[in-house]
């Protein structure tokens, strides 16, 4: 009588080369196999199943929206065995679903898999596949010590290991270490006596230009000394070093598309986890960014301030208090020209047409609508007192819960 089975080990213990050699095995006797790969592990392609000892072959991607049962009733009754390599991504129901294959058609199916996440808890397929599988065996994996892996810890460009983040972020042993508990929770130990170990916080600071966000973001960052760093969305201007000077100042910059939001996001994640980044530098007087970058250390409190913070969905994610500055439009502009003129060598008539042809109808359109995902809004800027006061209450309550 067929089984679900599942597969489980940590990183390393070649779980996939073991699904490949199982499929392998299966043909060898004339059986068809049906394999199987979740669309977020994307490393070796969208269709490409690849272990690290170099066996590869092409596999169906499913989507976590993906109904399993009638995919494989309506395309892909005719085989008689189903292997789904990195199982931990589907959802609970994809596994009531290929459960309910072996219970309808009597197929077996082949589960590989991790069942925990670096933080040592269970990706929720993981979690149902223990609850409704026939039968679970272990793929085992050596710690450094001698002792059996059952950690997969995250590791960030140091050296050290990650223990905030979100559950899912692919990479092979560049970026996973399998190592006991043990060895996992010393490591941890020796982290947190070096102050590695940050309870890091994001303070997203969004509004239109001139508002007053800058001097907001500065007087938190004030607040809390060494314990909090700042990054502005104008560093992540794309450099279209490519394009000429006099084409580069007809640019929109205040529309998402001229942003480099991937790059920030990225680096975003990697302040969250407690690593350091080296952002662009931005000259507003070339419209580009220089050949420079600037190392920013993670810490327990980092400021984002951008026009755009709110837009993009997964920068969102990542910002854990969202204050949007609400200043008065013939404010925003007074400061616009003052700052434009002084600072950046633009023209008073290049900063007003500026304003009218892309700033005001751009806030209005991307900026002012995000308003109302801001858990605080301010009115009037950074020396709104009552407001500041309650921000910088609010993060010092974050920080010691």
């Amino acid at each position: 009588m067929a089984k679900l089975y599942f597969k489980f080990g940590a990183m390393g213990c070649s779980k996939t080369a073991q699904a490949l050699i199982t499929k392998f095995n299966y043909e060898e006797r004339g059986m068809k196999v049906m394999l199987i790969k979740p669309t977020v592990d994307t490393r070796d392609g969208a269709t490409i199943t690849r272990s690290r000892i170099g066996l590869s072959a092409e596999a169906i991607a499913v989507a976590q929206d993906e109904d399993l049962y009638k995919l494989y009733k309506d395309k892909y009754s005719g085989y008689d065995v189903i292997i789904v390599d990195e199982c931990q991504f589907l959802t609970p129901e994809q596994v009531d679903q290929l459960g309910q294959i072996v219970i309808d058609f009597n197929k077996p199916v082949l589960c590989f898999g991790l069942a925990t996440d670096f933080t040592t808890h269970m990706f929720p397929g993981s979690k149902r596949l223990f609850e409704i599988a026939e039968s679970i065996s272990e793929i085992k994996s050596v710690c450094k010590c001698g002792a059996k892996a059952t950690v997969n810890a995250r590791m960030d460009d140091h050296g050290n290991i990650v223990f905030k983040g979100e559950q899912v972020c692919l990479g092979g042993n560049d970026r996973y270490v399998a190592m006991c508990r043990k060895c996992w929770l010393k490591k941890k130990a020796e982290q947190e006596a070096k102050g590695l170990y940050l309870q890091s916080i994001v303070i997203g600071i969004c509004g239109g230009t001139g508002s007053g966000k800058t001097t907001l973001a500065s007087r938190i960052k004030s607040a809390f000394g060494q314990d909090a760093v700042m990054l502005s969305m104008d560093s992540y201007y794309k450099s279209n070093r490519d394009i000429p000077f006099e084409e580069r100042v007809k640019i929109n910059y205040d529309h998402p598309d001229s942003f480099d939001t991937d790059l920030l996001v990225e680096h975003m994640r990697k302040l969250k986890n407690g690593e350091t980044i080296y952002h662009p530098v931005y000259d507003f007087t070339q419209y580009m960014r220089t050949d420079e970058v600037k190392e920013t250390k993670s810490a327990k409190v980092i400021i984002l301030e951008g026009l755009l913070n709110f837009y993009n969905a997964d920068l969102l994610k990542l910002q854990d208090i969202k204050i949007f500055v609400d200043t008065d439009a013939d404010v925003r502009i007074l400061r616009r020209i003052m700052r434009d003129v002084k600072e950046r060598g633009r023209s008073l008539e290049s900063v007003v047409n500026q304003y009218l042809t892309t700033v005001k109808p751009m806030y209005e359109h991307f900026i002012e609508p995000t308003k109302r995902l801001a858990d605080i809004i301010v009115p009037e800027g950074g020396y709104n007192e009552v407001a500041y006061e309650m921000i910088v209450n609010a993060i010092l309550h974050r920080i010691n819960s």
